[in-house]
C-alpha cells in the first residue's frame, strides 16, 4: 500500500509535479475518482508525433484526430476567425491600436466557388469612429484554393493554396500600409501550411475532451471543463496527463512558469464531503438530460421510418451504457439513483416499440 505523502501546502499548488506525486499516491480507499481539468494550446504537434505518443502510452490510436487537409486549412484561415488584421488609419503600423479617428480592417471575403476553385479577395474596410461611415477596397489581391481530384479512398479535400497580390492596388497605399497588406498575405500563407503539418489546439482539445467522456465522466461546472471520473480509470488518466504534457509549451513567453505549457491535472476526490453531493446532483443531471435525448432519437427514428439494423443496435448500445454508467454511479457513490427510472422507462418502451416496426 502505498504511503502517506506530506508536503507543504505552497508545493502542493505551486510544484506541479509534486502535486502530481501526490495525487498519484493517495490510497484508493479514501477516493471517489478525481475531478480533471485542462488547459491545451497550440504546439508543433504532427498527427504521427501524437500517434506514437497515444501507441506508447497505450492509449486508443483512434482518439487521434485525421490530419486537417489542405481545403479545411484554407477554410479556416480565410474564414470569420481566419487571418484579419485592424490598425489605426494615421498610424498604420500600430497593429490592434484603437484610434479615434479612421479604423482600417484588413478582411477575407468570398468572391466565387466552383468544383474547380474557390476565389477570394483582401477587402481594406476604413471606417470613421465618429461618423461611423465605411469605405471599401476590393482589390488589394486574391487568395485562391485550387482544388485537386483525389483517387478513390484517399483523403478527401486535396488543393493547393495561392496568394496573388494586386501591386498596382497596393502601391496606392501609404508604405506602412503596404506593409500590412503584405505582412497579411505572409500570415495567411503561414497559418495554412501550419495548420496542415501540425494539430490545431482546439482539435487536441477537442480529443481529451472526448477521451475524458468516454471514462463515464460527469460535467461538474455548468459551462464545462471540470469533470468527476471514478477511481478506476486512474492508469488512463494518467496516460491522458501524461499525453498532454507533451503538446507543448504555452505560446506566450512571457507566461509565468507555473502557467506554462499544456496540462491535465487530476485532484483526488475524497469519499465524504460536499463535493460527493455535487457529483450526485451532477450525475443526476446528465443522467436524465442523456435519458431525454435517447428518448428524443428513437421517436425520431419512428417518425422518419428509419428501422434499420444499424440504427437499432446503436440506440440499443446507447441505453445499455446509460444503465451501466447508472449502477457504476450508484455502487460508487453509495446513493440510490431511481429517480432517474422514469426517464429510463420512457426510453425502453420506445425503444422495444421501435424493435416491433
Amino acid at each position: 500500500m502505498a504511503q502517506p505523502v506530506t508536503m507543504e501546502r505552497e508545493n502542493v499548488f505551486d510544484d506541479h509535479a509534486a502535486f502530481v506525486t501526490y495525487a498519484d499516491e493517495i490510497s484508493e480507499y479514501s477516493l471517489l475518482g478525481y475531478v480533471v481539468m485542462y488547459s491545451i494550446f497550440d504546439g508543433k504537434n504532427t498527427h504521427q508525433r501524437i500517434l506514437d505518443w497515444v501507441r506508447e502510452l497505450g492509449l486508443d490510436p483512434e482518439m487521434v484526430p485525421e490530419p486537417t487537409s489542405p481545403a479545411q486549412a484554407f477554410r479556416r484561415v480565410t474564414g470569420p476567425t481566419g487571418v484579419k488584421v485592424t490598425y489605426p488609419k494615421d498610424d498604420p503600423s500600430a497593429t490592434g491600436r484603437r484610434s479615434a479617428g479612421q479604423q482600417v480592417t484588413l478582411m477575407i471575403r468570398e468572391v466565387s466557388n466552383d468544383r474547380h476553385r474557390t476565389v477570394k479577395r483582401i477587402v481594406r474596410e476604413e471606417a470613421n469612429a465618429e461618423t461611423g461611415q465605411l469605405e471599401y477596397e476590393s482589390g488589394l489581391g486574391e487568395v485562391i484554393f485550387r482544388k485537386q481530384r483525389t483517387k478513390p479512398g484517399a483523403p478527401g479535400g486535396a488543393g493547393k493554396l495561392h496568394c496573388v497580390p494586386n501591386p498596382d492596388a497596393i502601391a496606392s497605399l501609404h508604405p506602412a500600409e503596404q506593409q500590412q497588406v503584405a505582412d497579411m498575405f505572409s500570415e495567411i500563407t503561414r497559418a495554412y501550411r501550419e495548420l496542415i503539418e501540425y494539430i490545431p489546439g482546439d482539435r487536441l482539445r477537442g480529443m481529451i475532451h472526448d477521451a475524458i467522456e468516454k471514462l463515464g465522466a460527469v460535467s461538474v461546472r455548468p459551462t464545462g471543463g471540470v469533470y468527476f471520473v471514478p477511481y478506476r480509470h486512474k492508469e488512463t488518466l494518467a496516460a491522458l496527463r501524461e499525453l498532454v504534457r507533451r503538446f507543448g509549451p504555452h505560446p506566450d513567453p512571457d507566461a509565468n512558469d507555473t502557467q506554462r505549457g499544456s496540462r491535465l491535472t487530476n485532484i483526488p476526490l475524497p469519499r465524504t464531503g460536499e463535493m460527493r453531493e455535487e457529483i450526485i446532483d451532477s450525475f443526476r443531471h446528465k443522467a436524465r438530460t442523456e435519458l431525454t435525448e435517447l428518448t428524443r432519437a428513437i421517436l425520431e427514428a419512428r417518425a422518419s421510418g428509419d428501422t434499420s439494423f444499424e440504427t437499432k443496435v446503436k440506440l440499443h448500445e446507447k441505453l445499455r451504457e446509460l444503465q451501466r454508467a447508472t449502477a457504476e454511479h450508484e455502487s460508487l457513490l453509495a446513493v440510490d439513483l431511481s429517480d432517474t427510472s422514469s426517464a429510463q422507462a420512457s426510453a425502453e418502451q420506445q425503444l422495444r416499440a421501435l424493435f416491433e416496426n
